[in-house]
């Protein structure tokens, strides 16, 4: 693990930085009523940073940044991993988000088993997921336009609500919630989907 240093600067247009901005506040607002106060939070796939600053800032929540790949633009630290292993001891945050990563994982269960781990309470995921034919093609061209404009790797699945919920449920957590969030650039962008996942006991599986 290491950690880069506070305030990294990022060179970024005017459009791209009201559109970071944009999608922080779009994404907190969303998040805020799922998570206390006060709450210790791993921010699983942190990105940006600027929505874990919106945490910490307006929510008073503990937060800690985490990511394969260092894009942040804010005063927060951000502790990069190998993005196999959460370097943190199990039970060590109240919620552990997966802010539109998940779908970006090479073995999005091994992250979920990980994730698991080192909660106490929740795992909140926003995904983009796929339930109609149209939500594919809008799917796939908003995710290269990602690429192209931002530089972000492609997604590795376009799947179905039902299909995170399983996934989630087989790795041991029961579905609290499961909120459809609308679209963050409205019908340019993709379906949006929130998972709540509680933390549950497994016969025969430590906790």
């Amino acid at each position: 693990m290491t950690a880069n240093q506070p305030g990294k600067s990022r060179e970024l247009s005017r459009t791209d930085e009201r559109v970071h901005v944009y999608r922080a506040q779009w994404s907190f607002e969303r998040l805020a009523p799922l998570i206390r106060e006060g709450d210790r939070v791993l921010s699983l796939g942190a990105g940006d940073c600027r929505l874990d600053q919106r945490l910490a800032r307006d929510h008073h929540c503990d937060v800690v940044s985490l990511d394969v790949d260092d894009y942040n633009e804010t005063d927060l630290p951000l502790l990069l991993y190998d993005g196999l292993h959460i370097p943190f001891p199990d039970d060590s945050f109240d919620v552990v988000l997966l802010i539109f990563a998940l779908h970006h994982a090479d073995d999005p269960a091994a992250v979920l088993r990980e994730a698991r781990r080192v909660c106490r309470r929740h795992v909140i995921a926003f995904e983009d997921v796929v339930i109609t034919l149209a939500d594919k093609w809008v799917f796939r061209g908003f995710h290269r336009f990602l690429k192209r404009s931002q530089g972000f790797p492609l997604p590795q699945r376009e799947w179905p609500p039902e299909r995170w919920s399983a996934l989630a449920r087989e790795i041991g957590f029961t579905e609290q919630a499961q909120k459809d969030i609308g679209r963050t650039f409205g019908y340019l962008a993709s379906r949006h989907i929130a998972f709540v996942w509680e933390k549950t006991e497994l016969p025969g599986r430590p906790r």
